[in-house]
């Protein structure tokens, strides 16, 4: 197997069609992107956030309100226009797209946001770091009130610098407006990787290729090609793809690294997302590679501009006509990872994306086996 993964390693470097795919053209993609948005939201004007305040716990409630109506009241930098509802009425203004978020007050104070509102991508932000402020400022008084007392005069002294501190509205780099492009090119970068997960199926098929031909009356076991080139070609891809991703970061300073590990890990997820799709593709029929490659190319395109790359809004309109199939487009679920790290919380909706995204590969993985395992010539 080590040898399969050399040499496989060993024909990927010198591909340069590969390379130009996986690596340059999301560089060139996202240097247009940047050179296209530049400056467009710096121009924006900054209007109050709506939102919903809910109370679920009347003693943490009264705390939270002085903090949330400072953030309203100073009218030179107002940050929220609060209205303060019942649970109920708050699910109707947020689905009904009135506020960008609720508050929940409860021994903690959480955030809800809308799914389909990735428009307001920058206010779920702000108000996301609102909250996380206000919970470590809370748990941090009651830390000291319980185990230092004695300390705690000195820290209320000290609160209204935290009461008064400004939520940065230029430090959301995360959650620009745009941003959303760059999650889905990333998506499109790991989705491009189906072509040479196609080319794994061709190179152990006896009628397709040459090198399948040898392969197939080779003493080496199918199984063992198919996971060494399968473990080739997902590596040198990843580290296509995360080259790409630093170069967005580092040279072009979009913020993609929330939740660093994560955000690899999602990477690397996705790369073998494309890579175990194209294999699926690649062994299903015996059409030729250049099919097969246009199979790939075009499918991928398809799952990518639904999820919004080259249309904002696309995700919203096909989650209104048919939201299954924002399930199960690998695109969608890839960049909705990287948004989920972005603005929430918790890491439940992240969580569902990967296992969703790890029950396509191995559902892809195992089918591409079976078929390209079927397929002996025993005249050859």
């Amino acid at each position: 197997m080590l040898h399969t993964i050399k040499y496989s390693f060993l024909r990927l470097l010198r591909n340069k069609e590969e390379i130009f795919w996986i690596l340059c053209f999301p560089i060139i993609l996202a240097i247009l992107f940047k050179a296209g948005f530049s400056g467009m939201t710096d121009s924006e004007k900054i209007s109050p956030i709506p939102v919903g305040i809910v109370s679920e716990n009347k003693a943490n409630f009264e705390s939270f309100k002085k903090i949330a109506e400072s953030l309203e009241e100073n009218h030179d930098k107002q940050l929220l226009k609060i209205q303060y509802v019942s649970k109920e009425k708050a699910d109707e203004l947020l689905k009904a797209k009135k506020i960008d978020g609720i508050l929940t007050v409860k021994d903690k104070v959480t955030v809800t946001v809308s799914a389909n509102m990735s428009d307001k991508a920058i206010n779920q932000s702000i108000l996301n770091s609102i909250v996380k402020q206000y919970n470590i400022s809370k748990d941090a008084f009651l830390e000291v009130a319980t185990k230092h007392p004695e300390k705690l005069n000195a820290m209320i002294s000290n609160s209204s610098e935290i009461q008064n501190k400004e939520i940065s509205l230029t430090d959301r780099k995360n959650s620009d407006t745009f941003t959303q492009y760059f999650y889905n090119l990333l998506a499109m970068a790991c989705l491009f990787t189906s072509m040479a997960g196609m080319r794994i199926s061709i190179n152990n098929q006896g009628n397709l290729s040459l090198l399948g031909s040898r392969r197939c009356i080779a003493p080496t076991h199918k199984l063992t090609s198919i996971i060494g080139e399968l473990i080739s070609f997902t590596g040198f891809n990843f580290v296509c793809n995360f080259i790409a991703y630093l170069f967005i970061v580092i040279v072009l300073k979009i913020d993609l690294t929330s939740h660093f590990p994560l955000a690899v890990l999602t990477l690397f997820v996705s790369t073998l997302t494309g890579i175990s799709f194209g294999f699926f593709v690649g062994a299903f029929s015996s059409a030729s590679e250049n099919v097969k490659n246009a199979i790939c190319m075009s499918l991928s395109m398809l799952f990518c501009f639904m999820s919004g790359l080259m249309i904002g809004n696309m995700k919203m309109l096909v989650e209104k006509i048919c939201p299954l199939f924002n399930k199960i487009n690998p695109a969608v679920l890839i960049s909705d990872s990287f948004y989920s790290l972005s603005v929430y919380d918790t890491f439940d909706r992240y969580s569902q994306n990967i296992v969703t995204l790890i029950i396509m590969i191995t559902i892809f993985t195992l089918g591409g086996f079976l078929l390209t395992r079927r397929k002996k010539y025993a005249s050859l």
